[in-house]
């Protein structure tokens, strides 16, 4: 699996990736497949609640 923001050659094992909102949920982003992304754990933690 890829992370949108690290763009690596090797993929992550899905053990190491987060579910994540693109819009975040606090802000009114909907838990629908089109709002939703896969993050590397490190960069789901650092985006944090933007």
């Amino acid at each position: 699996m890829t992370c949108r923001y690290c763009y690596s050659a090797n993929p992550w094992p899905q053990s190491e990736m987060d579910a994540d909102h693109a819009t975040a949920w606090s802000k009114g982003g909907s838990t629908k497949e089109s709002n939703c992304e896969l993050l590397c754990k490190s960069h789901n933690r650092a985006k944090g609640n933007a």
